[in-house]
């Protein structure tokens, strides 16, 4: 490969809520339902996390939601081999790999197009996140390790530091540099990651990252409908400005 076209510079995103429009959880755990791998019980516990996101009862609702699905499905992993699960990642992606948001998307053109190397660090299952990242042609990725029920001791759910570890390490294999990085994310657990890097986006953060990116003056764009809202930092203060993607 030319020197010239050696890649030195990256930006991770997170999948989930970022990239993806929607909680890749939330569409497995729909799956495992259609299979009737879930109990009535643990449906209507889930209904109920759900109604409480919905009718918004605390700022943590939707929080709260999210880790019972995870839990759920890290539970259930152990009823269905590799195959099974597998598969079930494979429906996920085939319904939502083109359910993007349109900045993210156009960010990650953007940047691929000025020779970054792209990263995936997201919560989700691993199956599915290498399934989206070889679909946009990203450079390299890392998600949850969810393995079958014969290799229990290897389940790991990504974390925010492990996040961080993670691009540490992913940083170190692809020999690149913190100079012009970029990180975004949604979720508090994104902060070690969007801390870490030279250009942190809140990409439609919720409550707990809105107030952490208004702290550390980090950028945050919104996204509603087919409209991009971005506020910079600027004169000790935030200021709405005009998205170039």
């Amino acid at each position: 490969m030319d020197k010239e076209k050696l890649k030195t510079k990256y930006a991770a995103f997170d999948l989930d809520g970022t990239l993806i429009r929607w909680q890749l959880y939330h569409a497995i755990i729909d799956e495992l339902i259609n299979l009737n791998l879930l109990t009535s019980q643990q449906i209507q516990t889930i209904n109920k996390y759900k109604q409480d996101w919905k009718n918004r009862r605390t700022k943590e609702s939707f929080e709260r939601y999210e880790k019972h699905l995870i839990n759920e499905t890290v539970r259930i992993i152990y009823k269905i081999n590799s195959d099974n699960f597998n598969q079930i990642c494979q429906n996920v992606f085939n319904i939502y790999k083109d359910q993007v948001h349109s900045y993210t998307l156009n960010l990650i053109k953007n940047l691929q197009a000025k020779n970054y190397a792209i990263f995936f660090i997201s919560g989700s299952p691993n199956n599915i996140v290498k399934l989206i990242a070889q679909y946009y042609k990203i450079d390299d990725f890392a998600g949850s390790n969810l393995n079958d029920n014969d290799e229990k001791s290897q389940i790991i759910v990504m974390t925010g530091q492990q996040k961080l570890k993670t691009l540490k390490q992913l940083i170190t294999k692809h020999s690149l540099n913190n100079k012009d990085s970029y990180a975004v994310g949604d979720t508090l657990g994104d902060q070690y990651i969007l801390d870490y890097v030279e250009n942190p986006i809140a990409f439609n953060p919720n409550h707990a990252l809105f107030n952490l990116a208004q702290s550390k003056h980090w950028k945050i764009v919104v996204e509603r409908k087919n409209v991009n809202y971005q506020l910079n930092y600027q004169d000790h203060r935030y200021v709405l400005a005009k998205t170039k993607h």
